[in-house]
């Protein structure tokens, strides 16, 4: 809104953005998942928006869609995260932040946050760290295999 109380031409298109998109997805009978809402004024946004349409407040850190902002409508979000608890955090507003890129909830099982690759990527990654080695290392086998298959 404006200063005077009249909704700006850009909220406007942006409402009715949001409200075409839903009839669209209605009517094609897309299956859509529930809307999150907004921590501030607790409406319903849609999961790819970067601000809430309705106060502004930042939903998505440095305006990128990709990066989820994780926000505590009251209180510290340290008191409940997995890198606080173990003391691995190097956010500067710790303990006291109120809005957090990293935040892992301390009540999410442990194999929901481990990342473990698969044996081919694993293989892969260590070949890569350790490639001028075994490159060497099979240069001195083949080179052994010759010098005794020519006694």
């Amino acid at each position: 809104m404006d200063s005077n109380g009249s909704v700006g031409l850009m909220d406007l298109w942006e409402r009715v953005y949001l409200w075409v998109t839903a009839r669209i997805k209605t009517v094609l009978l897309i299956p859509t998942q529930p809307m999150p809402d907004c921590p501030h004024c607790h409406q319903s946004v849609p999961e790819e928006a970067i601000a809430c349409p309705f106060c502004r407040a930042p939903l998505k850190a440095f305006g990128h869609p990709g990066i989820p902002l994780y926000q505590s409508p009251s209180g510290s979000l340290c008191a409940t995260c997995l890198y606080h608890a173990d003391d691995t955090c190097t956010f500067p507003q710790r303990p006291y932040a109120e809005s957090c890129t990293l935040y892992t909830s301390t009540e999410q099982s442990p194999e929901a946050i481990a990342y473990r690759p698969s044996w081919g990527n694993r293989f892969r990654g260590w070949i890569g760290q350790r490639g001028g080695w075994v490159l060497l290392g099979a240069i001195a086998a083949i080179s052994l295999v010759l010098a005794l298959g020519n006694r």
